[in-house]
């Protein structure tokens, strides 16, 4: 079940019908996707049907792109998937576009939580109940107000034509300036598809040169455990993830790996890193995992960022991961090089190897 949105002290939840809790708080929404109905829940805690299609939404889609235009603003509508590509970011062109709900503004469908759950509650509270979110009067509650519209001001008396001016006498023209020198003008030189660039801070100091064709490439690296015995972690120190719990790896152009450390063969406008330990432990008590990025540039390595939290509580749950996700590391220098440790506090524990211990890069640079 998705907390998709909250308006001051309301909150909004949307899964399917089978999944809808017993019990929320008084006044929470509850959104069914695969029967398109609203729930409220009263002041005992229980589901009360408030709306479905015809109340509710506009339309529904499995994803953002197959929405069509609205037909007035203030439409509501629900997107089943998301599409897009999220880890993308969007200074190298990406997009993305969440499940949930969207709003239309007249020219496009957006996500805007506030507009959308002030339009949800209006959409689901009668007419006379819509003062404390969007109205304060109806027409008909202002006094004379229709005769006020229909009221037209008497016609006002036309005024006098002003004088005519009198015309001014025509100047003097000027004398010609003279002629300035000739400019610095463009180099000779040059063919068809360069352009003129500074060579220095030097006046006039250019030169004819090919532009680079831009763009963005993109390389991955990904290696996985082996499903074999694991390793052996010493208690609250770090160690190296090494080659005994990594299956063959995925080596895009620009990296290589020899089984612990990964290098960065080329230089990198950025580097995204994401890394998984799977803890396995038979110890009676909490378990504190820790997994953190290290660093050399060729000074010996040094850390970048660390996670750790009790993963593992006891031996009737003896398995847990610590993450790290989506860590970036810009302007890479080439051969620079990267591993992942691990450490463990509370008895003895292993990295698994069970499908949970992972390691990957991706290596954006520009053309």
């Amino acid at each position: 079940m998705a907390n998709i949105l909250i308006q001051n002290s309301v909150k909004h939840y949307a899964g399917r019908l089978s999944d809808r809790p017993k019990k929320l708080q008084y006044g929470d929404y509850y959104y069914a996707e695969d029967v398109n109905q609203l729930y409220k829940y009263d002041y005992q805690g229980f589901p009360r049907l408030v709306g479905s299609q015809v109340l509710l939404v506009s339309q529904r889609a499995d994803n953002y792109n197959a929405l069509q235009d609205g037909s007035d603003v203030g439409d509501l509508s629900y997107v089943k998937d998301s599409v897009g590509t999220q880890w993308l970011p969007g200074t190298v062109g990406g997009t993305y576009y969440p499940n949930g709900w969207y709003i239309w503004d007249g020219s496009s469908w957006n996500s805007d939580r506030n507009a959308i759950a002030n339009q949800l509650e209006m959409n689901t509270r009668d007419l006379e109940n819509k003062s404390d979110i969007g109205h304060t009067h109806t027409i008909s509650e202002i006094v004379d107000f229709p005769d006020l519209l229909d009221l037209e001001g008497q016609d006002g008396q036309d005024g006098q034509d002003g004088t005519n001016g009198t015309n001014g006498t025509d100047g003097t023209d000027g004398s010609d300036g003279q002629d300035g020198s000739d400019g610095q003008g463009v180099p000779v030189g040059g063919s068809a598809g360069q352009v003129l660039e500074k060579v220095d801070g030097t006046d006039y100091n250019t030169q004819w040169i090919t532009p680079s064709s831009g763009g963005t490439t993109i390389n991955f690296f990904q290696v996985q455990d082996d499903s074999g015995s694991g390793q052996q972690l010493a208690s609250a120190n770090y160690v190296d993830a090494n080659s005994a719990i990594w299956d063959s790896a995925f080596v895009d152009t620009g990296f290589s790996w020899d089984g612990t450390e990964l290098t960065v063969e080329d230089a990198s406008n950025a580097i995204e890193f994401n890394v998984s330990i799977q803890g396995i432990t038979s110890s009676n008590s909490r378990v504190e995992l820790g997994v953190r990025l290290m660093e050399d540039t060729g000074s010996g390595y040094l850390g970048l960022t660390t996670v750790s939290q009790y993963a593992l509580r006891n031996n009737l749950q003896n398995e847990g991961n610590v993450t790290l996700v989506s860590f970036y590391v810009f302007n890479v220098a080439a051969g620079t090089k990267y591993k992942i440790q691990a450490s463990n506090k509370g008895g003895a524990t292993n990295i698994g190897t069970q499908g949970g211990t992972y390691f990957n890069a991706k290596r954006f640079s520009q053309l």
